[in-house]
């Protein structure tokens, strides 16, 4: 179109400028050390209608996820994994501003441990007491600690007891990276 002067108007356009979508609410999650694939999601709310994409970082690229509420990050052992969600808004395709930080932590899991083998013995002045043991979960040392029951007085000692009585054995083991 040309105006009085005799210049070129370009002819209007509209021009939309689109909100960005929220950045969208999460809450971490917490489990404990199974040893097994993971089976414990972690989550984000975003707006009414918008998906969730997952990252691995705050700046990376692509999604490990799209268009998910939920992710199952793939961990195993003990320890926190942390991974960063984006709203998107499915018509305009524009996303939060940032990412929200959204965490699974793995917790070390109970050990339990029973002390086993034979119970009795006949005196014969040497070192005698269980030294066996069944445990689940830690692979870390075993140790023994034997007792005197009254009226029989002895320890609490890691060696065995020499002479005849009655005795309480405890074995304990020591923690190790995934259980206490």
């Amino acid at each position: 179109a040309t105006n009085d002067c005799g210049t070129n108007n370009s002819t209007p356009v509209t021009l939309t400028v689109y909100a960005l979508p929220n950045v969208p609410a999460a809450g971490n999650n917490f489990k404990s050390y199974t040893g097994i694939a993971n089976t414990t999601t972690i989550s984000a709310t975003p707006a009414s209608g918008e998906p969730i994409d997952w990252y691995e970082t705050e700046s990376s690229v692509p999604a490990l996820s799209s268009g998910s509420t939920t992710y199952l990050p793939t961990a195993v052992s003990v320890g926190t994994y942390t991974f960063y969600a984006a709203a998107r808004n499915t018509t305009t395709t524009c996303v939060s501003a940032s990412r929200t930080a959204v965490s699974l932590t793995i917790n070390k899991a109970n050990t339990s441990i029973t002390a086993t083998g034979t119970t009795s013995f006949m005196y014969n002045g040497s070192e005698q007491g269980t030294a066996t043991s069944s445990v689940s979960g830690s692979t870390g040392a075993v140790t023994y600690s034997y007792s005197g029951t009254a009226p029989t007085s002895y320890g609490p000692s890691a060696t065995a007891p020499t002479n005849a009585g009655t005795y309480t054995v405890v074995a304990t083991v020591a923690a190790d990276a995934n259980y206490n």
